[in-house]
């Protein structure tokens, strides 16, 4: 039997800090030891898509139409990541893992994943209370600032 994609993805990330909380055929749940967040692999023939929950649909269903624009806003702020619906309904932050991406790449799209994740969490958790939430705030919340050596 060949390996799959998904098989290199898991050795992959394995060696890079995560472990599997659960498989079943072609997808695959990962945890990272360290930072505690998890991740759903799904193969799809040389494609792995990368998916983080990050509300269930019974926790914003009356203001799915607000959910989405506001994801919609988010969107153009991360190359890379999107943001969308599972079949269940719920708010998932997702990556793609292209074919030709190898070794810690992986692992690192993967924590870009969860950082878009946990960035755009307290938005949507206000927006689902029932707070508009305007630009200035979602730039906030994404602001990224990159750690600097102080000078010896």
């Amino acid at each position: 039997m060949a390996v799959s994609r998904l098989d290199n993805t898991l050795e992959e990330i394995v060696d890079s800090g995560f472990e599997i909380v659960h498989r079943e055929d072609d997808q695959v749940v990962v945890r990272h030891v360290e930072d505690e967040f998890n991740v759903v692999l799904t193969a799809s023939d040389e494609w792995v898509q990368a998916q983080q929950t990050l509300l269930e649909s019974t926790e914003f269903s009356e203001r799915k139409a607000a959910i989405a624009e506001l994801a919609m806003q988010i969107h153009g702020r991360f190359l890379g990541c999107r943001f969308g619906f599972d079949e269940r309904g719920d708010l998932v932050a997702q990556c793609d893992v292209y074919p030709e991406t190898a070794g810690g790449q992986v692992a690192t799209a993967l924590a870009q994943l969860a950082y878009v994740a946990a960035s755009a969490l307290p938005l949507f958790n206000a927006c689902a209370a029932g707070t508009d939430v305007g630009e200035e705030q979602i730039d906030l919340a994404l602001e990224f600032v990159p750690e600097v050596d102080s000078p010896t």
